[in-house]
Protein backbone atom coordinates (compact mmCIF):
# COMPACT_ATOMS: atom_id res chain seq x y z
CA UNK A 1 0.00 0.00 0.00
CA UNK A 2 1.46 3.38 -1.22
CA UNK A 3 -0.37 5.11 1.58
CA UNK A 4 1.69 2.78 4.21
CA UNK A 5 4.98 3.71 3.11
CA UNK A 6 4.23 7.25 2.69
CA UNK A 7 3.17 7.34 6.28
CA UNK A 8 5.91 5.48 7.31
CA UNK A 9 8.55 7.90 5.26
CA UNK A 10 7.34 10.71 6.74
CA UNK A 11 6.93 9.70 9.94
CA UNK A 12 3.75 10.93 10.90
CA UNK A 13 1.18 9.34 13.65
CA UNK A 14 -1.26 7.98 11.36
CA UNK A 15 -2.97 4.36 10.56
CA UNK A 16 -4.05 3.46 7.31
CA UNK A 17 -7.46 0.80 7.17
CA UNK A 18 -8.83 -0.74 4.67
CA UNK A 19 -12.71 -2.42 4.87
CA UNK A 20 -13.95 -4.79 2.39
CA UNK A 21 -17.60 -5.10 2.53
CA UNK A 22 -18.37 -8.91 2.10
CA UNK A 23 -21.37 -11.17 1.35
CA UNK A 24 -24.50 -11.01 4.61
CA UNK A 25 -24.47 -14.86 5.76
CA UNK A 26 -28.25 -16.25 7.48
CA UNK A 27 -26.08 -17.76 10.22
CA UNK A 28 -23.04 -16.63 12.06
CA UNK A 29 -20.33 -19.43 11.14
CA UNK A 30 -17.06 -19.62 13.18
CA UNK A 31 -15.86 -19.08 9.57
CA UNK A 32 -12.19 -17.69 9.23
CA UNK A 33 -10.92 -16.50 5.38
CA UNK A 34 -7.79 -18.54 4.93
CA UNK A 35 -6.20 -16.15 2.35
CA UNK A 36 -6.57 -13.47 -0.37
CA UNK A 37 -7.23 -16.22 -2.86
CA UNK A 38 -10.51 -17.09 -1.25
CA UNK A 39 -11.63 -13.73 -1.04
CA UNK A 40 -12.28 -12.49 -4.28
CA UNK A 41 -16.36 -15.32 -3.99
CA UNK A 42 -16.57 -13.27 -0.41
CA UNK A 43 -16.92 -9.72 -1.91
CA UNK A 44 -20.58 -8.10 -2.02
CA UNK A 45 -21.52 -5.26 -4.20
CA UNK A 46 -20.27 -1.84 -2.05
CA UNK A 47 -16.67 -1.16 -3.03
CA UNK A 48 -13.66 -1.11 -0.48
CA UNK A 49 -13.24 1.90 2.00
CA UNK A 50 -10.17 3.47 2.88
CA UNK A 51 -9.90 5.60 6.35
CA UNK A 52 -6.62 7.20 8.12
CA UNK A 53 -7.00 7.23 11.91
CA UNK A 54 -4.55 9.43 14.04
CA UNK A 55 -2.64 6.82 16.12
CA UNK A 56 -3.62 8.26 19.61
CA UNK A 57 -7.25 8.02 18.64
CA UNK A 58 -8.58 5.96 21.14
CA UNK A 59 -11.29 3.89 19.15
CA UNK A 60 -8.43 2.52 16.91
CA UNK A 61 -7.36 -0.31 19.79
CA UNK A 62 -11.21 -0.71 20.13
CA UNK A 63 -11.48 -1.73 16.49
CA UNK A 64 -9.08 -4.40 17.20
CA UNK A 65 -10.04 -5.81 20.12
CA UNK A 66 -13.68 -6.78 18.12
CA UNK A 67 -12.24 -8.24 15.56
CA UNK A 68 -10.82 -11.63 14.55
CA UNK A 69 -6.91 -11.16 13.83
CA UNK A 70 -6.47 -13.29 10.63
CA UNK A 71 -2.68 -14.72 11.19
CA UNK A 72 -1.12 -15.16 8.54
CA UNK A 73 -3.76 -14.03 6.37
CA UNK A 74 -1.35 -11.48 3.90
CA UNK A 75 1.21 -13.68 2.39
CA UNK A 76 2.15 -11.31 0.01
CA UNK A 77 4.97 -8.60 0.28
CA UNK A 78 2.94 -5.50 -1.48
CA UNK A 79 0.02 -5.72 0.98
CA UNK A 80 1.20 -4.60 4.83
CA UNK A 81 -0.71 -5.19 8.20
CA UNK A 82 -2.86 -7.27 9.61
CA UNK A 83 -6.79 -8.59 9.01
CA UNK A 84 -9.20 -8.56 11.04
CA UNK A 85 -12.57 -10.46 10.06
CA UNK A 86 -16.19 -9.04 12.09
CA UNK A 87 -19.33 -10.65 12.11
CA UNK A 88 -22.38 -8.38 13.09
CA UNK A 89 -25.83 -9.08 13.04
CA UNK A 90 -28.33 -6.82 11.87
CA UNK A 91 -31.55 -6.57 13.00
CA UNK A 92 -33.38 -5.21 10.47
CA UNK A 93 -33.47 -8.20 7.78
CA UNK A 94 -32.11 -10.76 10.30
CA UNK A 95 -28.61 -11.43 8.04
CA UNK A 96 -24.86 -11.34 9.63
CA UNK A 97 -23.20 -8.78 8.26
CA UNK A 98 -19.76 -9.57 7.81
CA UNK A 99 -16.89 -7.03 7.06
CA UNK A 100 -12.77 -7.62 6.24
CA UNK A 101 -10.70 -5.02 7.86
CA UNK A 102 -6.81 -4.52 6.59
CA UNK A 103 -5.02 -2.48 9.42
Amino acid sequence: MYAVSIIKELGIPYTVELAFSLKSKKIVKNYVIKGIESLTKEFDYSPPSLYVFHNEWANLEEIKKKGTKLDDFINCDKILGNGYYYQLFDERDREIRRVLYLI
